[in-house]
């Protein structure tokens, strides 16, 4: 792809980290209903498409049913199957972004190293850097959007020896040692010893990939066993798609009778619990007795998990268990110490050689991906540590940092439902912010401490009831500390919930200031929704 950004003017309205759903997502909106177009997204990689182009490991697919992994603005009718496959979602993302002509307003191989508030020019300065030659330059935004996303940058074992904290290894095996997100197309598994380190969902969903192969024999390590859910991916018969692209609003029902069936459910299992006891406990025996019927006997022990089914959010079980009937695979529940030239060295002392090793070992969580600086030249890691944990006003806003605003920021992770519906309500909360900013060049935009401090204690004190922040629950990539520590991910409530709280901006959380610090009003003050408390 061409870096668009050279030679072009370097000084934005809305700069845009990122482009994945979510930095595609925000940018069709400002073109679309505010009739923004000097707008430039950045990313590091080579194109649009975020997350479903990174992985692209094979059986990479969505666990959210199709119909409902699309923003309701721009719905697809020709979905192949209930779950789609990267090579699918790459494909809409990609041409969602070409008919909004998003190419125009791109710079890809461009890393954002750091952007930094401008009292006196009330801008960013934004310092980027191209990813294949390492040359900086300045170019700089108004409002600066992060749409990074959650799952973009690989997370390696810093515990285990023999493998740094950017992927490097002392491996020398033929095939390599890479992050599952940075799958090694090159690679012949044809023959090899392959080691996957980890049991993410990620690993559910490539093991069984890599096992078909009847010559390639395939340890995979685990560390916490996980909650898998049956789901099978179903192909939509020709005359439905055929329906759902030609009948008028066919698609839109279709969209609502998914949603109904795949989420009213989970609702409804709340409300049972609520009401009597053993919801859960019937909803895991269920779950338990699925894994008893589809795994290995041997492996039923330890593939029971111990903590609650809400602890975690389950994997979708698209063949997983049913290839560790294989012979050529193996599950091996020993901690990796180290990884050696030769392959793996076990905590028990043992070693064993492998041709190739793949880490399945998540993403980094819990930090910012580039270097924000907003006003007294604070960093948002600075402040986010300050707090104890990533937190944000309604998982959009931060205090101290003027006309930025965040993409699955913190706290915006429902339990069930999807990704991209959380994205497009923060779009949509987002536009609503910046509507009565844009044509009046001079105005800036900040969340008050009072008012970011008074959502965030309510919305914790909600959090704290939930067994998500349970000791009983294992480690895990929403909470601080290692794992362990405050949750700064997920939201308290539904995702229908979410929809509600952030529906409409409450002006009166906000402070608009002009260019000489005065405050202005605009939007329209809606005091009397106070009375409904935090939501």
């Amino acid at each position: 792809m061409t870096d668009n950004s050279q030679g072009k003017q370097a000084n934005y309205d809305v700069a845009i980290v990122g482009a994945g759903p979510g930095g595609i997502m925000i940018a069709v909106a400002l073109k679309e209903k505010l009739g923004l177009h000097n707008i430039m997204i950045y990313d590091k990689t080579t194109d649009f498409g975020g997350t479903w182009l990174d992985n692209s490991y094979p059986g990479s697919a969505s666990d959210t049913p199709a119909h409902f992994y699309v923003p309701s603005t721009h719905l697809n009718p020709r979905w192949t199957t209930t779950f789609p496959p990267q090579t699918e979602l790459l494909a809409y993302w990609r041409d969602l972004a070409s008919s909004y002509t998003l190419y125009l307003n791109s710079a890809f191989h461009t890393r954002v190293v750091g952007a930094t508030w401008n009292h006196t020019t009330q801008r960013y300065d934004i310092d980027v850097e191209d990813a294949r030659t390492g040359e900086r330059r300045q170019e700089h935004a108004r409002f600066v959007v992060s749409a990074v996303g959650l799952v973009s940058e690989p997370r390696y074992p810093e515990a285990t020896k023999g493998i740094g904290s950017n992927g490097s290894s002392v491996f020398e095996g033929t095939g390599g040692c890479w992050h599952s997100a940075r799958w090694r197309h090159d690679v012949d598994f044809h023959g090899q010893r392959v080691a996957v380190i980890g049991n993410s969902a990620s690993a559910a969903q490539f093991v069984p990939c890599l096992a078909a192969d009847p010559t390639t024999r395939v340890t995979n390590f685990g560390r916490t066993p996980n909650w898998f859910v049956y789901g099978p991916r179903h192909r939509y018969p020709p005359a439905l798609r055929w329906v759902l692209a030609h009948i008028p609003f066919a698609t839109r029902l279709f969209r609502l009778v998914v949603i109904l069936i795949n989420y009213a459910r989970p609702i409804r299992s709340e409300l049972c619990q609520r009401l009597k006891s053993g919801g859960k406990e019937g909803r895991e025996a269920d779950l338990i007795a699925y894994m008893k019927r589809t795994a290995p006997v041997k492996y039923h022990q330890e593939l029971t998990p111990q903590y609650s089914l809400h602890c975690r959010r389950p994997i979708l079980d698209a063949g997983y268990y049913a290839c560790l009937h294989k012979p050529n695979v193996e599950l091996n529940w020993k901690s990796v110490s180290e990884v050696t030239k030769t392959g793996l060295l076990l905590e028990d002392g043992t070693e064993e050689t492998f041709d190739v090793i793949i880490l399945s070992t998540g993403f980094i969580t819990g930090r910012s991906l580039f270097d924000v600086r907003g006003e007294d030249g604070v960093t948002l890691d600075d402040f986010y540590k300050s707090e104890g944990r990533p937190i944000a006003h309604r998982g959009v806003c931060v205090p101290g940092f003027p006309n930025f605003f965040l993409i699955a920021g913190p706290n915006t992770v429902t339990r069930n439902g999807s990704a991209i519906l959380t994205h497009e309500v923060a779009v949509d909360y987002i536009v609503q912010l910046l509507a009565p900013l844009v044509r009046r060049p001079a105005l800036t935009l900040r969340v008050p401490r009072a008012a970011f401090h008074t959502f965030n204690a309510a919305m914790s004190a909600d959090l704290a009831k939930s067994v998500l922040v349970s000791a009983a629950c294992p480690p895990s990539w929403f909470r601080a500390d290692g794992g362990t520590g405050l949750n700064f991910s997920t939201w308290p409530g539904s995702i229908y919930g979410f929809w509600w709280a952030m529906r409409r901006v409450r002006w009166e959380e906000y402070e608009v200031t002009d260019a000489q610090g005065r405050v202005v009003e605009v939007g329209r003050r809606t005091k009397w929704r106070e009375a409904l408390g935090w939501h």
